[in-house]
């Protein structure tokens, strides 16, 4: 919120109202966002499914995400996405400098 303040002057009084309440941009996400990129300083964080497997479960995971062969096809076939992922992150900062634009 602090680089759409800083960059974009429609949105220069968002989040503003938290600040003034003593909530930072973070805490902010922190509690309002079931999920987060890690982009920028904001910390990356789940979505918290894992608490809800039981132990069985938990194993089953833990066996899958062990095998190397499943991992480099997974790996593999989530190369497009990962690769538009890390471009996005690579941009992250230097973006916000940039005029705004539509896909």
């Amino acid at each position: 919120m602090t680089e759409m303040r800083r960059t974009l002057p429609d949105f220069s009084e968002i989040g503003l109202s938290e600040q003034r309440s003593g909530v930072s941009d973070s805490a902010f996400w922190e509690t309002n966002s079931s999920n987060s990129f890690g982009f920028g300083d904001q910390p990356t964080r789940r979505n918290q499914s894992g608490d809800k497997l039981d132990a069985a479960k938990k194993k089953r995971l833990e066996a899958y995400t062990a095998d190397s062969r499943e991992m480099t096809e997974l790996t593999k076939l989530l190369a497009p996405e990962t690769e538009v992922y890390d471009f996005a992150k690579r941009r992250y900062h230097a973006q916000w400098d940039e005029d705004l634009r539509t896909c």
